[in-house]
Protein backbone atom coordinates (compact mmCIF):
# COMPACT_ATOMS: atom_id res chain seq x y z
CA UNK A 1 0.00 0.00 0.00
CA UNK A 2 1.28 3.46 -0.90
CA UNK A 3 1.35 5.89 2.04
CA UNK A 4 1.76 9.62 1.31
CA UNK A 5 2.34 10.79 4.89
CA UNK A 6 3.41 9.08 8.09
CA UNK A 7 1.91 11.02 10.99
CA UNK A 8 4.32 9.72 13.63
CA UNK A 9 3.81 12.75 15.89
CA UNK A 10 0.90 15.12 16.40
CA UNK A 11 2.54 18.01 14.52
CA UNK A 12 3.55 16.07 11.39
CA UNK A 13 0.22 16.78 9.68
CA UNK A 14 0.33 20.50 10.54
CA UNK A 15 3.86 20.70 9.17
CA UNK A 16 2.80 18.99 5.93
CA UNK A 17 -0.09 21.37 5.21
CA UNK A 18 1.58 24.51 6.57
CA UNK A 19 -0.57 25.00 9.67
CA UNK A 20 0.80 26.69 12.84
CA UNK A 21 2.49 24.54 15.49
CA UNK A 22 1.83 25.47 19.12
CA UNK A 23 2.79 22.53 21.34
CA UNK A 24 5.22 19.59 21.02
CA UNK A 25 2.51 16.96 21.64
CA UNK A 26 -0.78 18.60 20.58
CA UNK A 27 -1.94 20.04 17.27
CA UNK A 28 -5.15 21.97 16.64
CA UNK A 29 -5.76 22.95 13.02
CA UNK A 30 -8.51 25.20 11.68
CA UNK A 31 -8.91 24.20 8.05
CA UNK A 32 -10.62 27.48 7.21
CA UNK A 33 -7.36 29.37 7.90
CA UNK A 34 -4.99 27.02 6.06
CA UNK A 35 -6.11 27.42 2.46
CA UNK A 36 -6.09 24.73 -0.20
CA UNK A 37 -4.25 21.53 0.70
CA UNK A 38 -3.37 18.28 -1.05
CA UNK A 39 -4.97 14.93 -0.29
CA UNK A 40 -2.78 12.45 1.58
CA UNK A 41 -3.21 8.82 2.54
CA UNK A 42 -1.84 8.71 6.07
CA UNK A 43 -0.62 6.12 8.52
CA UNK A 44 -1.26 7.66 11.91
CA UNK A 45 0.72 6.94 15.10
CA UNK A 46 -1.13 9.33 17.42
CA UNK A 47 -4.79 10.08 18.23
CA UNK A 48 -6.85 12.22 15.87
CA UNK A 49 -10.27 13.88 15.63
CA UNK A 50 -11.20 15.24 12.18
CA UNK A 51 -14.35 17.38 12.19
CA UNK A 52 -15.04 18.63 8.67
CA UNK A 53 -17.90 20.08 6.69
CA UNK A 54 -16.86 17.94 3.75
CA UNK A 55 -14.64 14.93 3.13
CA UNK A 56 -13.03 13.94 -0.19
CA UNK A 57 -14.83 11.33 -2.23
CA UNK A 58 -13.24 7.91 -1.74
CA UNK A 59 -11.74 8.69 1.66
CA UNK A 60 -10.13 5.65 3.33
CA UNK A 61 -11.73 5.12 6.73
CA UNK A 62 -11.62 1.85 8.64
CA UNK A 63 -11.80 -1.09 6.24
CA UNK A 64 -13.33 0.78 3.34
CA UNK A 65 -13.95 4.10 1.67
CA UNK A 66 -16.30 6.78 2.90
CA UNK A 67 -17.90 10.07 2.02
CA UNK A 68 -20.27 12.27 3.95
CA UNK A 69 -21.50 15.81 3.71
CA UNK A 70 -21.98 18.51 6.32
CA UNK A 71 -21.12 17.97 9.96
CA UNK A 72 -19.14 14.72 9.90
CA UNK A 73 -16.54 13.61 12.43
CA UNK A 74 -14.01 10.80 12.18
CA UNK A 75 -11.66 9.55 14.89
CA UNK A 76 -8.38 7.67 14.58
CA UNK A 77 -5.99 5.93 16.97
CA UNK A 78 -2.36 4.80 16.54
CA UNK A 79 -1.76 2.27 13.77
CA UNK A 80 -4.72 3.23 11.60
CA UNK A 81 -4.79 4.42 7.99
CA UNK A 82 -6.81 7.45 6.98
CA UNK A 83 -7.19 9.95 4.18
CA UNK A 84 -7.04 9.75 0.41
CA UNK A 85 -4.10 9.00 -1.85
CA UNK A 86 -2.55 12.16 -3.31
CA UNK A 87 -3.94 12.56 -6.84
CA UNK A 88 -2.40 15.97 -7.50
CA UNK A 89 -5.50 18.03 -6.68
CA UNK A 90 -5.73 20.68 -3.97
CA UNK A 91 -8.90 21.66 -2.14
CA UNK A 92 -10.10 24.06 0.53
CA UNK A 93 -11.65 22.29 3.53
CA UNK A 94 -13.59 23.67 6.48
CA UNK A 95 -13.57 22.46 10.06
CA UNK A 96 -11.15 21.44 12.80
CA UNK A 97 -8.50 18.79 13.42
CA UNK A 98 -7.21 17.70 16.83
CA UNK A 99 -4.14 15.46 17.06
CA UNK A 100 -2.36 14.48 20.27
CA UNK A 101 0.50 12.15 21.14
CA UNK A 102 0.32 9.28 23.57
CA UNK A 103 3.08 10.95 25.62
CA UNK A 104 0.70 13.72 26.61
CA UNK A 105 -1.92 11.43 28.12
CA UNK A 106 0.25 8.81 29.86
CA UNK A 107 -0.92 8.41 33.45
CA UNK A 108 -3.84 10.80 32.93
CA UNK A 109 -7.58 10.33 33.17
CA UNK A 110 -7.71 10.32 29.36
CA UNK A 111 -5.53 7.21 29.26
CA UNK A 112 -7.73 5.52 31.87
CA UNK A 113 -10.87 6.22 29.81
CA UNK A 114 -9.54 5.30 26.35
CA UNK A 115 -11.43 2.00 26.32
CA UNK A 116 -14.65 3.95 26.87
CA UNK A 117 -14.11 5.96 23.69
CA UNK A 118 -15.36 3.39 21.19
CA UNK A 119 -15.17 5.91 18.36
CA UNK A 120 -11.38 5.41 18.28
CA UNK A 121 -11.82 1.78 17.22
CA UNK A 122 -11.51 0.79 13.55
CA UNK A 123 -15.18 0.78 12.53
CA UNK A 124 -15.92 1.94 9.01
CA UNK A 125 -19.59 2.29 10.01
CA UNK A 126 -19.01 4.73 12.87
CA UNK A 127 -18.46 8.09 11.23
CA UNK A 128 -20.42 10.59 13.33
CA UNK A 129 -22.94 12.90 11.64
CA UNK A 130 -23.09 15.97 13.86
CA UNK A 131 -26.16 18.08 14.39
CA UNK A 132 -25.60 21.87 14.01
CA UNK A 133 -25.75 22.25 17.80
CA UNK A 134 -23.17 19.49 18.35
CA UNK A 135 -20.93 20.99 15.72
CA UNK A 136 -21.06 24.37 17.50
CA UNK A 137 -20.12 22.77 20.83
CA UNK A 138 -17.07 21.02 19.43
CA UNK A 139 -16.00 24.02 17.35
CA UNK A 140 -16.04 26.21 20.45
CA UNK A 141 -14.02 23.65 22.41
CA UNK A 142 -11.46 23.43 19.60
CA UNK A 143 -11.15 27.22 19.48
CA UNK A 144 -10.69 27.43 23.27
CA UNK A 145 -8.11 24.63 23.21
CA UNK A 146 -6.13 26.38 20.50
CA UNK A 147 -6.25 29.62 22.49
CA UNK A 148 -4.74 27.78 25.45
CA UNK A 149 -2.07 26.23 23.21
CA UNK A 150 -1.08 29.73 22.09
CA UNK A 151 -0.22 30.75 25.68
CA UNK A 152 3.29 30.37 27.06
CA UNK A 153 4.15 26.79 27.98
CA UNK A 154 5.47 27.89 31.38
CA UNK A 155 2.06 29.25 32.39
CA UNK A 156 0.73 27.60 35.55
CA UNK A 157 -1.27 24.43 34.85
CA UNK A 158 -0.75 24.74 31.08
CA UNK A 159 -0.54 21.02 30.19
CA UNK A 160 -3.23 20.06 32.69
CA UNK A 161 -5.66 22.57 31.17
CA UNK A 162 -4.82 21.20 27.71
CA UNK A 163 -5.53 17.64 28.87
CA UNK A 164 -8.81 18.78 30.43
CA UNK A 165 -9.90 20.39 27.16
CA UNK A 166 -9.04 17.22 25.24
CA UNK A 167 -10.95 15.15 27.80
CA UNK A 168 -13.95 17.41 27.36
CA UNK A 169 -13.80 17.04 23.57
CA UNK A 170 -13.65 13.25 23.89
CA UNK A 171 -16.48 13.11 26.41
CA UNK A 172 -18.71 15.21 24.16
CA UNK A 173 -17.83 12.98 21.20
CA UNK A 174 -18.84 10.01 23.32
CA UNK A 175 -22.18 11.63 24.07
CA UNK A 176 -22.79 12.45 20.42
CA UNK A 177 -21.84 8.95 19.26
CA UNK A 178 -24.21 7.47 21.82
CA UNK A 179 -26.97 9.71 20.51
CA UNK A 180 -26.37 8.47 16.96
CA UNK A 181 -25.92 4.77 17.65
CA UNK A 182 -28.06 4.05 20.72
CA UNK A 183 -30.78 2.53 18.51
CA UNK A 184 -28.38 0.23 16.68
CA UNK A 185 -29.57 -3.36 17.05
CA UNK A 186 -27.42 -6.39 17.60
CA UNK A 187 -28.17 -7.54 14.08
CA UNK A 188 -26.66 -4.34 12.74
CA UNK A 189 -23.44 -4.70 14.73
CA UNK A 190 -20.35 -4.98 12.61
CA UNK A 191 -18.43 -8.23 13.07
CA UNK A 192 -15.17 -6.30 13.31
CA UNK A 193 -16.60 -4.35 16.24
CA UNK A 194 -17.33 -7.56 18.11
CA UNK A 195 -13.96 -9.03 17.15
CA UNK A 196 -12.16 -5.98 18.54
CA UNK A 197 -14.13 -6.25 21.78
CA UNK A 198 -13.01 -9.89 22.12
CA UNK A 199 -9.39 -8.79 21.74
CA UNK A 200 -9.85 -5.93 24.21
CA UNK A 201 -11.32 -8.29 26.81
CA UNK A 202 -8.53 -10.81 26.17
CA UNK A 203 -5.81 -8.31 27.03
CA UNK A 204 -7.75 -6.59 29.82
CA UNK A 205 -8.04 -9.95 31.65
CA UNK A 206 -4.35 -10.63 31.12
CA UNK A 207 -5.02 -13.85 29.23
CA UNK A 208 -1.98 -13.29 26.99
CA UNK A 209 0.22 -14.05 30.02
CA UNK A 210 -1.10 -17.60 30.35
CA UNK A 211 -2.44 -18.39 26.89
CA UNK A 212 0.00 -16.40 24.80
CA UNK A 213 -0.79 -13.96 22.04
CA UNK A 214 -4.14 -14.56 20.33
CA UNK A 215 -3.97 -16.05 16.85
CA UNK A 216 -6.40 -15.45 14.03
CA UNK A 217 -7.07 -17.72 11.06
CA UNK A 218 -6.82 -16.06 7.67
CA UNK A 219 -10.46 -15.54 6.79
CA UNK A 220 -12.78 -12.54 6.68
CA UNK A 221 -16.55 -12.16 6.87
CA UNK A 222 -18.37 -9.61 4.75
CA UNK A 223 -21.95 -8.96 3.68
CA UNK A 224 -25.23 -9.38 5.59
CA UNK A 225 -27.43 -11.25 3.11
CA UNK A 226 -24.68 -12.67 0.93
CA UNK A 227 -20.99 -12.39 0.17
CA UNK A 228 -19.99 -8.80 -0.60
CA UNK A 229 -16.98 -9.42 -2.84
CA UNK A 230 -16.04 -5.73 -3.44
CA UNK A 231 -16.06 -5.15 0.32
CA UNK A 232 -13.94 -8.28 0.83
CA UNK A 233 -11.36 -7.01 -1.68
CA UNK A 234 -11.29 -3.62 0.04
CA UNK A 235 -10.79 -5.30 3.42
CA UNK A 236 -7.84 -7.28 2.07
CA UNK A 237 -6.32 -4.05 0.77
CA UNK A 238 -6.99 -1.79 3.77
CA UNK A 239 -6.41 -4.25 6.62
CA UNK A 240 -3.87 -6.71 5.18
CA UNK A 241 -2.17 -4.41 2.62
CA UNK A 242 -2.85 -6.94 -0.18
CA UNK A 243 -2.60 -5.20 -3.55
CA UNK A 244 -2.45 -8.28 -5.84
CA UNK A 245 -4.59 -11.39 -5.45
CA UNK A 246 -4.75 -14.67 -7.40
CA UNK A 247 -8.26 -16.14 -7.66
CA UNK A 248 -7.80 -19.91 -7.93
CA UNK A 249 -11.30 -21.06 -7.01
CA UNK A 250 -13.98 -22.71 -9.10
CA UNK A 251 -16.00 -21.42 -12.01
CA UNK A 252 -18.71 -19.74 -9.91
CA UNK A 253 -16.37 -17.56 -7.83
CA UNK A 254 -14.43 -16.75 -11.00
CA UNK A 255 -17.66 -15.78 -12.76
CA UNK A 256 -18.83 -13.64 -9.85
CA UNK A 257 -15.50 -11.81 -9.65
CA UNK A 258 -15.55 -11.23 -13.39
CA UNK A 259 -19.13 -9.99 -13.34
CA UNK A 260 -18.28 -7.41 -10.64
CA UNK A 261 -15.27 -6.08 -12.52
CA UNK A 262 -12.84 -7.40 -9.90
CA UNK A 263 -10.56 -9.33 -12.27
CA UNK A 264 -7.81 -7.45 -14.09
CA UNK A 265 -6.02 -10.38 -15.72
CA UNK A 266 -6.95 -13.90 -16.85
CA UNK A 267 -4.20 -16.53 -16.78
CA UNK A 268 -5.06 -19.85 -18.49
CA UNK A 269 -2.93 -23.00 -18.78
CA UNK A 270 -3.78 -25.81 -21.24
CA UNK A 271 -2.43 -29.29 -20.63
CA UNK A 272 -2.72 -32.85 -21.95
CA UNK A 273 -6.32 -33.71 -21.13
CA UNK A 274 -9.96 -32.83 -21.77
CA UNK A 275 -12.61 -33.04 -19.04
CA UNK A 276 -16.03 -33.19 -20.68
CA UNK A 277 -18.00 -34.62 -17.77
CA UNK A 278 -21.54 -33.29 -17.33
CA UNK A 279 -22.26 -30.96 -14.44
CA UNK A 280 -18.70 -29.65 -14.19
CA UNK A 281 -18.43 -25.87 -14.00
CA UNK A 282 -16.60 -23.99 -16.72
CA UNK A 283 -13.62 -21.77 -15.91
CA UNK A 284 -16.10 -18.88 -15.61
CA UNK A 285 -19.62 -19.93 -14.69
CA UNK A 286 -22.84 -18.69 -13.13
CA UNK A 287 -23.05 -15.25 -14.74
CA UNK A 288 -26.61 -14.00 -15.42
CA UNK A 289 -27.85 -14.71 -18.94
CA UNK A 290 -28.38 -11.00 -19.68
CA UNK A 291 -24.70 -10.16 -19.17
CA UNK A 292 -22.64 -9.36 -22.22
CA UNK A 293 -19.37 -11.19 -22.90
CA UNK A 294 -16.31 -9.62 -21.32
CA UNK A 295 -13.70 -8.59 -23.85
CA UNK A 296 -10.05 -9.51 -23.33
CA UNK A 297 -6.79 -8.11 -24.67
CA UNK A 298 -3.97 -10.53 -25.44
CA UNK A 299 -0.85 -10.09 -23.27
CA UNK A 300 1.45 -13.07 -23.73
CA UNK A 301 1.77 -16.77 -24.50
CA UNK A 302 4.41 -19.28 -23.40
CA UNK A 303 4.92 -23.00 -24.05
CA UNK A 304 6.97 -25.49 -22.09
CA UNK A 305 6.89 -29.29 -22.39
CA UNK A 306 3.61 -29.12 -24.25
CA UNK A 307 1.90 -26.90 -21.63
CA UNK A 308 0.58 -23.62 -23.07
CA UNK A 309 0.19 -20.60 -20.77
CA UNK A 310 -1.85 -17.68 -22.13
CA UNK A 311 -2.45 -14.36 -20.34
CA UNK A 312 -5.14 -11.78 -21.17
CA UNK A 313 -5.93 -8.29 -19.85
CA UNK A 314 -9.59 -7.89 -18.87
CA UNK A 315 -11.32 -4.86 -20.40
CA UNK A 316 -13.55 -3.82 -17.47
CA UNK A 317 -14.66 -0.51 -18.95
Amino acid sequence: MTIDLYINEANDYAQDIGAPIYHPHVSVIHYDEVGEIRHTLNRISCYGIFMQEEFPEGLTYGIGTYHEGDGSLMAYSPGQICGKLDDGTRRQYHGWVLLFDNELIQGSLIEQKLNDYQFFSYHSNEALILTPEEKDVLSQLMANLRRELETQSQSFGHNEIIRNYILLVLDYCNRFYYRQFKEMTAADSDILSRFQQVLTDYYTRGMQKTNGLPSVKSYITTGCNGIDLPSAMETLRAVFSIERLAVVGGGNINGSMLDLGLIDEVSMMYGYGIDGRGGMAAAFDGRPMDRKPVRLTFKSVEEQDGIVWIRYQVNNK
